[in-house]
């Protein structure tokens, strides 16, 4: 990082070099923008913030589909180091229009990545995009975003995808492992444990995923969120299929003793099953 005063004499020559008619100009300047704009100690006089926040404009025209590939990655990185919703929601739509591997499509999952939950709404598109690998790359830049954010897009994935988007369902799987993993850590979030409690249905539902990835992941979820999770796999293991049950019900044996007074009590109300 450099100082601001020395960030701010060198902004509008970089600015001014984002209009260059040669390409490879305009890429320098842009992939130097972020790294000059991450200066030491963030400025407290109002015209040293507009200074420094100035590129954000320029940058987000640079990610137009018009732009050589390498000048829509430089702007990409340097919006995410700069951060800030400004940013997100061109970055989600550039996302989302970007065919992936032949565009700046790694870049700009990189940028939302940086900016982190308030990239999350702008990842939207992407979700919903027709494109499995475009849905992919979105739902696995989700889950590097994390946070209590996430889990119910990441959700929205395990449910909706088609049997033949099982890598898709694999990456929202996993996230939510992982999410759950953290929310019941010893430094665990309570917000991160709430939105968890709101997609237990559909982690319950996941167990019955013809994907072995998925199902062993949505069960661990499942177990490391622990006793309020128990209804749901003690409903699974009554299900009727008998692989999706004995998944329900190893389960339950992670969650241990927690899971003992609401079984005991399952097998009382339902004594056939």
């Amino acid at each position: 990082p450099i100082a601001v005063a020395d960030a701010v004499k060198v902004i509008d020559p970089l600015i001014g070099a984002l209009g260059d008619k040669d390409w490879t100009v305009r890429r320098r300047a842009a992939e130097a923008l972020g790294p000059v704009c991450k200066v030491k100690e963030p400025p407290t006089d109002p015209l040293e913030q507009q200074k420094l926040a100035a590129p954000v404009g320029p940058l987000i025209a640079l990610l137009s589909a018009d732009e050589p590939r390498d000048v829509r990655a430089g702007a990409a990185e340097s919006l995410g180091l700069m951060g800030g919703v400004r940013a997100a929601g061109p970055l989600g739509v550039a996302l989302a229009n970007d065919a992936q591997r032949a565009g700046a499509s790694q870049e700009l999952a990189l940028a939302l990545e940086r900016i982190g939950e308030p990239a999350v709404p702008a990842l939207q598109a992407a979700l919903q995009h027709s494109d499995a690998d475009v849905r992919e790359l979105a739902t696995a830049t989700l889950a590097n975003i994390g946070g209590p954010a996430s889990a119910r897009p990441l959700a929205t994935r395990l449910s909706r995808e088609a049997e033949d988007a099982v890598r898709v369902r694999r990456v929202a799987a996993n996230a939510l492992r992982n999410l759950a993993e953290s929310a019941y850590s010893p430094a665990g979030s309570p917000a991160l444990q709430t939105e968890l409690g709101k997609v237990l249905q559909t982690l319950a539902r996941a167990l019955a995923d013809t994907d072995w990835h998925v199902y062993v992941a949505a069960r661990d979820a499942l177990a490391k969120v622990g006793r309020s999770a128990v209804p749901e796999l003690i409903n699974a293991m009554a299900a009727g299929d008998p692989r999706v049950s004995y998944t329900a019900a190893e389960g339950l044996a992670r969650i241990g003793v927690a899971a003992v007074p609401q079984l005991l009590s399952s097998i009382t109300e339902r004594p056939d099953s």
